[in-house]
C-alpha cells in the first residue's frame, strides 16, 4: 500500500522541481479510475474532494474506498480535503483516514484569514500527535476567481485586487505555519474562455524571490488547473508550485461522457455499463494530464525561463 506522508512528498517533489496532479471526485466511482491512471502512468497522485462533496459522501466513506484502490498503487498517493472552512469537518477528515487538508480563509481579510488558519493549524498539529502520523495543512492567500462545487469567489478572476501580495505571503506562511500555500496568481476554478489564460508572471516571480529570501521553502499550490497551457503549467512549476489542482474538466468527462452513453442506448437500463464508459473517460483525461505534468523539456527549452514561456500564446490547453 502506498498511502504516502504528504507532507514528505509534497517537499521531496518541490526539491525536485515536479508537479503532481491533484484531481477532485464529485463520485466514489472516480477514485477507481484515478488510481488506475496513476499506476498506468506510473506517477504519484492526489486524490482531493472539496468540502462540500465530503459532506455528502461521508468522510470515513471517501477515506474507506481510497484505501482500498491505494492498495493496487505502488507510486505515492495521497487523499486530500479541498476548500472548506469548517474546522470540524477537517478533524473529521483527518480522523477518518485524509493525508492533507485545506482550510480556506480566502474570503476573509488577512489578519483573520491568518488567525483562522493558525488555529486550523495548531488543531491538526494536536490531531497529528494523537493519531501519530502527519498531516499537511493547505491554505489559500488572495482569491482565486472562478466557481468552485457552485461557490463563487465574488471576485472576477485575475483581478489585482484580488491576488496575493508577495510581501503577505511571507508573513502568511510564518504566522501560520502552513505546509502548502496557494497564492493567487490570475488562476480561476471553472472553464478559461482564451487558450492562453493570462497568469500574473511577475506576480509568481516576486511571491517565488519573497519566500527564498525568507528561508522558506512552503511549496506552492495551483487552483484553476483545467485549461493551463503546458508550458504555463512547467513555468510554475519551475519557480515552487508542486500541486496542480484538476476539477472542472472532470467534472465535464462525468456528465458528458454519461450523457452521450445514455443517448445513444435509450432502451438500454445497465448502469454498469454507463460506470464503465465513465471510468474509461475518466482514465483517458486524467493520464493527459499527469502527461501534460512530466516536467522534461522539449529539445532547447530551458526551465526556468518564466518570462519567454509567459509571452507564448496560443499552446495546448489539454483535455477540456
Amino acid at each position: 500500500m502506498s498511502v504516502a506522508d504528504a507532507k514528505t512528498l509534497f517537499r521531496t517533489t518541490l526539491k525536485r522541481r515536479a508537479g503532481i496532479g491533484a484531481f477532485n471526485i464529485t463520485s466514489l466511482a472516480q477514485i477507481d479510475a484515478f488510481v488506475a491512471a496513476a499506476v498506468g502512468a506510473d506517477s504519484p497522485l492526489i486524490v482531493q474532494v472539496t468540502g462540500p462533496v465530503v459532506e455528502f459522501l461521508g468522510p470515513e466513506a471517501v477515506a474507506a474506498v481510497f484505501g482500498v484502490h491505494a492498495e493496487r498503487c505502488v507510486q505515492p498517493v495521497v487523499l486530500h480535503l479541498d476548500h472548506t472552512s469548517s474546522p470540524e469537518l477537517i478533524a473529521a477528515a483527518a480522523r477518518a483516514g485524509f493525508g492533507s487538508v485545506m482550510f480556506d480563509g480566502s474570503r476573509l481579510g488577512l489578519e483573520e484569514n491568518i488567525d483562522r488558519t493558525k488555529r486550523v493549524v495548531s488543531m491538526v498539529r494536536r490531531l497529528e500527535r494523537s493519531l501519530g502520523r502527519e498531516i499537511a495543512v493547505e491554505a489559500e492567500l488572495g482569491a482565486i476567481g472562478g466557481v468552485e462545487e457552485g461557490a463563487s469567489t465574488g471576485t472576477t478572476p485575475g483581478a489585482t485586487a484580488a491576488l496575493c501580495d508577495p510581501a503577505e505571503a511571507v508573513r502568511f506562511v510564518e504566522e501560520t505555519g502552513v505546509d502548502l500555500l496557494a497564492p493567487a496568481i490570475g488562476t480561476a476554478h471553472g472553464f478559461y474562455r482564451t487558450a492562453d489564460p493570462h497568469i500574473d508572471f511577475r506576480r509568481v516571480e516576486r511571491i517565488g524571490k519573497r519566500l527564498e529570501e525568507a528561508g522558506i521553502a512552503t511549496p506552492l499550490v495551483v487552483h484553476g488547473g483545467t485549461g493551463l497551457p503546458r508550458k504555463t503549467l512547467h513555468a510554475l512549476i519551475d519557480v515552487g508550485f508542486v500541486k496542480v489542482n484538476i476539477s472542472t474538466v472532470l467534472k465535464k468527462t462525468l456528465i458528458d461522457t454519461a450523457y452521450d452513453y445514455i443517448s445513444k442506448h435509450r432502451g438500454e437500463y445497465d448502469p454498469t455499463r454507463i460506470d464503465e464508459a465513465v471510468r474509461a473517460a475518466t482514465m483517458r483525461c486524467v493520464a493527459e494530464h499527469i502527461s501534460m505534468l512530466r516536467t522534461e523539456r522539449p529539445s532547447g527549452e530551458a526551465a526556468g525561463d518564466v518570462d519567454r514561456i509567459a509571452r507564448r500564446r496560443g499552446e495546448d490547453a489539454g483535455c477540456e
